[in-house]
């Protein structure tokens, strides 16, 4: 765990890892083929400071986005739209007077655009 002292460093190697993750292969999909499983994922990381208390946090938020069925997905192609299930959890680190740790996950988020 992070301490109070040292977020820099905790802020860079989170910063590290959620580009590591991020650049990591992937493969890109032809319009003929099956719509179905893992659409995209990713990984966003958040800074943050404040000047109440000296409160300062940074997050961790991998998202992966799913094909939804071809009952819906497919009417919705016909009219040139796209949309997706996605599951986002969140990792943050807290420190002010204390320091702490926030969970949580969302995982009935739908995207249509």
């Amino acid at each position: 765990m992070c301490e109070a002292n040292a977020g820099r460093s905790c802020a860079a190697l989170v910063a590290v890892c959620a580009l590591a993750a991020v650049f990591t292969g992937g493969h890109a999909r032809a319009d003929e083929s099956p719509r179905t499983g893992i659409q995209s994922y990713g990984v966003r990381v958040a800074y943050g400071s404040g000047d109440r208390h000296g409160l300062k946090f940074i997050s961790l938020l991998p998202r992966v986005s799913l094909f939804l069925p071809d009952c819906i997905d497919q009417p919705l192609l016909a009219y040139d739209l796209h949309a997706e299930f996605v599951i986002e959890p969140i990792v943050s680190y807290i420190t002010n007077a204390t320091d702490s740790v926030e969970a949580g996950v969302n995982p009935l988020f739908f995207s249509l655009r």
